[in-house]
């Protein structure tokens, strides 16, 4: 058969450029598709092409039923992998960062980088604050009782009461009468440590 530039075109020719018209039409973002796909094989014959407009409605159905998004490939054949499992792993820690930052390796790296440098000093931060946090509290406390955070500290070393500035603030916080009787005891081994 011949075409409008007067070439032949072999029947195998017209049968790829349909399957390819065929599957453009069931799915428009697609632009190639697989050589060993079920659409392929349905319309390899010429006896399974359809003869008449119901019968390709129901062709174009089974094939948008087995062809469904999930298997949608790139122009190339095969999605792109990342270069090596160093990319890999920055490109995961960079999820959620904005820009370019999340899926570019040479934006990606600088960014981990900086952010690992944050962390490192945050978790040094944390328990500074985290002590001052407690120190509050307890002095909010002892106040309350008449005392001061220092002169505590200090009963307290003297006492060989030892318990821990977490733990106190905590007391102070939601068991105050647990904290009043800790004072009162830190208070009175004191005061007998000072007598002798």
């Amino acid at each position: 058969m011949f075409s409008s530039f007067g070439t032949v075109r072999s029947f195998s020719s017209r049968l790829s450029f349909l399957t390819q018209r065929t599957y453009t039409t069931l799915n428009p973002l697609s632009r190639s598709i697989p050589s060993n796909t079920s659409v392929n094989r349905v319309l390899a014959s010429p006896s399974s092409l359809p003869s008449s407009s119901s019968s390709a409605l129901s062709a174009r159905s089974t094939l948008g039923s087995s062809y469904g998004p999930s298997s949608y490939l790139s122009p190339l054949g095969s999605l792109r992998t990342f270069a090596s499992k160093k990319h890999k792993r920055v490109i995961k820690l960079a999820r959620g960062y904005k820009g370019r930052a999340n899926r570019v390796f040479s934006v990606a790296i600088q960014r981990v980088e900086k952010a690992l440098q944050h962390a490192y000093v945050g978790r040094k931060l944390k328990k500074r604050d985290a002590r001052r946090n407690w120190i509050v509290g307890m002095n909010a406390g002892l106040r309350a009782h008449g005392t001061r955070y220092g002169e505590f500290i200090g009963m307290q070393k003297g006492s060989g009461c030892r318990v821990n500035r977490k733990v106190l603030a905590g007391l102070a916080e939601w068991e105050p009468f647990s904290f009043k009787a800790v004072l009162d005891v830190v208070k009175m081994k004191a005061k007998e440590k000072g007598g002798k």
